[in-house]
């Protein structure tokens, strides 16, 4: 692992106003093959589960990151015996779960029909798709997720939050009956419009990335926004049922560091204990993409 434990250094994370510490680096995640661009993670039991695709979308890639130790390897299809894949389209984020001791991810593709979202099953240091949803709302029209996290679980029924951009869909998917259409119904929405940018406002979607995964810590729902070379944390009570959310200004959270000239966090995750995970596409010139890493905040618990 290697870290600046200095506000005053690079890299930064702020909170609201207050600057409380540095990230620490967990895991590069290097190129491999066509695999160059960092997008989903998800986590469990001390692991890192993160994808790396290619420029195109047809290739991805998932990694194990040991958190502790930093180490990290490359999972297979069990099926094709490959490291490579291509039924995951764009892999931008996922979320973990257990069915009888096995461990299970859901993935959001940004994919249309049968593949916007997919399930596979983590067998040792491998993998095989177990299913693959069309996601239909209340007027029979598919839509295309791009961050997926669980609300609950009650048995064997996860009710599942859907995101796309700034509009949030529920599903409840029933383990013991997988179907191969999902319906969907409308959450709610997300007014990005009020959050905090250094004694500002974050710039309208227009000069944002916001196709980012998502994560949920009790009632909190974290959201990242990435503008220039920093990622922006918006956070959202999800307790009270409206229908528009909007963030919690004091509780915002920005990651910087000057070294890079963007500094994307793709995805986000929660420990046991609380501690912050994200991955990011970090760049300091549009031809070096071996700066992808797995992060962790330092110091601060949600």
């Amino acid at each position: 692992m290697t870290g600046v434990n200095s506000c005053e250094k690079s890299p930064a994370v702020t909170r609201a106003v207050t600057c409380y510490n540095a990230y620490d680096t967990v895991a590069i995640l290097e190129d491999c093959g066509e695999c160059v661009n960092m997008q989903g993670m998800t986590m469990e039991g001390g692991y890192v589960y993160a994808f790396k695709i290619s420029r195109d979308s047809s290739t991805q890639l998932l990694h194990k990151v040991n958190v502790a130790t930093g180490e990290v390897t490359r999972l297979r299809d069990l099926d094709s015996g490959s490291e490579f894949v291509d039924y995951m389209h764009h892999a931008n984020d996922a979320c973990a779960f257990r069915v009888n001791g096995r461990l299970h991810l859901i993935v959001a593709t940004i994919d249309e029909g049968e593949r916007a979202m997919v399930e596979i099953e983590i067998e040792g240091d491998g993998y095989r798709r177990i299913a693959s949803y069309t996601l239909r709302d209340e007027n029979g029209t598919d839509i295309i997720i791009s961050a997926v996290e669980i609300l609950k679980r009650e048995e064997d029924r996860l009710t599942l939050l859907l995101n796309e951009k700034n509009d949030c869909w529920r599903a409840v998917l029933d383990l013991n009956n997988r179907p191969q259409v999902l319906p969907v119904s409308r959450a709610f929405t997300l007014d990005v419009s009020r959050v905090p940018y250094h004694g500002d406002l974050l710039p309208l979607p227009t000069e944002i990335f916001y196709h980012q995964g998502i994560a949920i810590r009790g009632d909190r729902l974290y959201a990242p926004r990435t503008h220039r070379s920093e990622s922006v944390f918006a956070v959202f009570d999800i307790s009270g049922g409206e229908d528009v959310l909007k963030p919690l200004v004091e509780e915002t959270v920005i990651v910087s560091d000057v070294k890079y000239t963007k500094l994307e966090a793709e995805g986000l995750a929660f420990d046991e204990e609380g501690r912050l995970f994200f991955n990011t596409n970090r760049r300091n010139n549009t031809a070096e993409t071996h700066y992808d890493g797995i992060h962790v905040v330092n110091r601060l618990r949600f």
